[in-house]
């Protein structure tokens, strides 16, 4: 499908995620239930599903693309699921302080700036036990090819999660040394500390995370390339440029880490 926008793209990358039972997997590295939860980037609200059958006491999700919220809140009232949307009539505010008055009984879904805290209600600050943050990147996806994934939790997080909460943070990259990865000392964000982290070849859930993309920006090092083929089919973007890497000798890898905040 040629020009997709980027919550039909994602639409079909999430649902090839969950086919793959890899949400579920991830959320197996907290414990939710009975926790106040907030999720930063929504998606199109499958994986805001699979929090809310773990019966958490309370869910935030934010994301910064209005659409992405409708587009969330229509798909989890498909599936019987309570929802309040949470969308300023001016768009999102950088300056205002105002009442989100979130309701623990239903899934809250918010936009906000995830990289700038005066967006978020400041009455949640130091509120929740548990982040989860995963396939970050959005429309601008990298696939990082360094020493090792991004480890940035981000100001929201800092300013949402309590003394004590968890971060889980999940991002796929591609890699000629899995060993030298897992051994390395990572460089962990100040006012955290490292939980688990785990390196896994997983090729199934780094190509089901971009099945729907028709354009990719891939960094290599120091180098960047931007790809694009508006009339693939979907898949057969990322299926190509994982045959091209893996030829070269990298390895498509899913890094999974728990931070939490001192």
């Amino acid at each position: 499908m040629a020009g997709k926008t980027y919550s039909e793209a994602w639409a079909v990358s999430s649902k090839a995620l969950d086919d793959c039972g890899v949400y579920n997997d991830l959320l197996n590295n907290l414990d939710i239930r009975g926790k106040w939860v907030v999720q930063l980037g929504i998606g199109i609200g499958i994986e805001t599903e699979r929090i809310a059958e773990r019966a958490p006491g309370c869910l935030l999700g934010l994301d910064n693309d209005i659409a992405m919220i409708k587009h969330s809140a229509e798909y989890l009232n498909g599936k019987h699921l309570p929802v309040k949307v949470i969308i300023d009539e001016a768009g999102l505010r950088h300056y205002y302080n105002y009442d989100w008055k979130i309701n623990p009984a239903l899934i809250n879904l918010a936009l906000a700036d995830y990289s700038n805290s005066l967006t978020l209600d400041l009455s949640l600050y130091e509120k929740f036990d548990a982040g989860v943050f995963t396939f970050f990147g959005g429309r601008n996806y990298m696939p990082f090819c360094g020493d090792a994934p991004i480890l940035d939790p981000l100001e929201a997080y800092d300013f949402l999660l309590k003394p004590g909460g968890l971060l889980l943070c999940t991002q796929r990259m591609l890699t000629n040394d899995i060993v030298g990865l897992q051994e390395k000392d990572l460089d962990i964000p100040t006012g955290y500390t490292l939980e688990s982290y785990k390196i896994e070849p997983n090729r199934a859930a780094f190509e089901a995370s971009m099945k729907g993309n028709n354009g990719l920006g891939a960094h290599c090092g120091k180098y960047s390339e931007i790809i694009r083929f508006d009339g693939a089919r979907d898949g057969e973007l990322i299926n190509s440029y994982l045959d091209e890497k893996e030829a070269e000798g990298l390895l498509p890898v899913i890094c999974t880490m728990v931070l939490a905040k001192v």
